[in-house]
């Protein structure tokens, strides 16, 4: 498939097609791949966003900018706290040293870049980005 600029209509057809339950689109920004992808989690559909057809962290500057996350609330935040399935699997002694290591660690707090709506992705990058080309959308990616 050509690179084809989104317009309105475009956009509209694809934000029909996102409601299908196997979805993937594809566009080209700058010199930038992403791609979108609809997929299950835990019984619930969200869309996932890659980079050059890579899952990547939030943390740099650079991703900040290619995935728009100034925004973190758009993220899917979500907790690890070390040690306490480790706790869960084990019994007397051993459950309580694990507890207590679970109390002592930090929590680590990392941000997903899966997102409930498609709505939300598609109107944070029209408003970044004057000019997106469509490079491939589709019902299932295998």
């Amino acid at each position: 498939m050509d690179k084809i600029l989104m317009t309105e209509k475009e956009w509209k057809e694809i934000e029909e097609k996102s409601k299908s339950v196997f979805f993937y689109v594809s566009f080209l920004i700058d010199s930038t791949k992403i791609s979108i992808q609809k997929m299950l989690h835990k019984d619930k559909f969200y869309y996932s966003v890659y980079i050059d057809g890579k899952m990547k962290g939030a943390e740099t500057e650079e991703n900040k900018q290619k995935y728009w996350f100034e925004k973190r609330s758009l993220l899917k935040k979500d907790h690890k706290k070390y040690y306490a399935d480790m706790a869960r699997l084990h019994t007397g002694e051993e459950k309580k040293k694990y507890q207590e290591l679970s109390k002592q660690t930090v929590t680590h707090t990392y941000f997903i870049p899966y997102f409930g709506s498609f709505k939300g992705i598609k109107s944070a990058y029209k408003k970044r980005h004057p000019e997106i080309f469509l490079l491939e959308e589709g019902s299932y990616r295998g």
